[in-house]
């Protein structure tokens, strides 16, 4: 009964969160704006089609799947500029839903307070209501939840669909393969470790599904659009030296560390990554995530890092520190679990971006 009541009174803030003050705080401008055309062009001609979100300096294609997935919430709104947002609320609901189970399954004591966490952390929750980058982007948290789900199933069919949705994600954005890529190298050293050398052809054969289209479509019309022109638009840094190299891990440290609300907390969560490191603890699998994510980063040109280049280590950094926290002290779990890493939900819920 108890535990009744706590889903319940979970259930009722999430919607809450998700949902109150949404048409005001909502992101639309010319990202949203395009992609609202191409979805009613979509619908209109009937085609489907693998190109989606293009960048601003037409360098690079992202695919279609966020559109798919938001189109029958633009068809039901009769394509009014709030109605994909609808998709993408959906998707963080489901998101925070499958983040409550994976807390139960990695730390069944502390999916209490963390389930607060899932709640309120400023990535979690601003993905889910679209209102700081464009929709595409805001599908990444749902399929890394639900691929690691059925990671963490270790049968046939769902490490197989756990490679799957992990790779749907780069249809959304190119720059989450180092999440997936880092996820899946600490996932091959696990299978090894335990003789279960199958199921690394398994996982990485959903990964390679995952990215088909995109290869098929590259050879069958070169000199492509999707892989080929985002390698040879020249993403890679590889002139930096050493010292702007660790002045560039320094301001990404940073700017992860105010994305995610970490505040002093930071700095306990580098010592345990350290302190895991060292002992080549099991919990760097989802270590290799996050980290995988940020080190990437580095060697990528651009001009500035956007927000939403880190969200897909936001899953990855609330499973490792679920998975850390059983080993915390007590008066450390306390702080913990009553600190500032639940970010700020008057911030994402009654600013607008219009």
């Amino acid at each position: 009964m108890r535990r009744i009541g706590y889903l319940t009174l979970f259930g009722a803030i999430l919607l809450f969160t998700r949902l109150y003050n949404i048409e005001n705080t909502t992101r639309f401008i010319w990202d949203e704006s395009s992609d609202l055309v191409r979805l009613h062009q979509i619908y209109v001609d009937r085609k489907l089609t693998l190109v989606g979100p293009i960048s601003e300096d037409n360098s690079k294609v992202f695919g279609s799947l966020a559109y798919y997935l938001s189109l029958p919430f633009a068809i039901l709104g009769k394509f009014d500029p709030l109605s994909p947002v609808w998709g993408t609320t959906l998707g963080g609901i489901v998101t925070a839903a499958g983040l409550l189970m994976l807390v139960a399954k990695l730390n069944r004591g502390w999916a209490w307070w963390v389930g607060i966490i899932i709640l309120f952390w400023f990535p979690i929750l601003q993905s889910s209501r679209a209102g700081l980058w464009a929709w595409h982007v805001s599908y990444i948290p749902m399929w890394l939840t639900l691929g690691i789900l059925l990671y963490l199933k270790r049968t046939k069919l769902s490490l197989l669909l756990a490679g799957l949705f992990l790779g749907l994600t780069v249809h959304h954005h190119y720059l989450t393969i180092f999440a997936v890529v880092g996820f899946t190298a600490g996932a091959v050293v696990d299978f090894i470790k335990s003789k279960e050398i199958g199921y690394i052809f398994l996982l990485c054969s959903g990964l390679a599904l995952a990215v088909l289209p995109f290869v098929i479509f590259d050879v069958r019309h070169p000199p492509g659009l999707f892989l080929s022109k985002i390698l040879f638009s020249s993403p890679i840094e590889t002139e930096k030296s050493l010292v702007s190299y660790g002045e560039k891990l320094i301001f990404l440290s940073s700017q992860m560390g105010d994305f995610f609300q970490l505040g002093a907390l930071g700095i306990l969560v580098v010592v345990l990554l350290m302190w895991d490191v060292f002992r080549f603890n099991q919990r760097l699998i989802w270590a290799g995530g996050w980290v995988a994510q940020l080190v990437g980063l580095l060697f990528i040109y651009n001009d500035g890092v956007s927000v939403h280049y880190l969200l897909p280590g936001a899953v990855f950094f609330l499973s490792m520190k679920q998975a850390m926290i059983r080993s915390w002290p007590r008066a450390v779990r306390r702080s913990a679990a009553g600190h500032g890493a639940l970010g700020d939900p008057q911030l994402a819920m009654g600013r607008s971006e219009f």
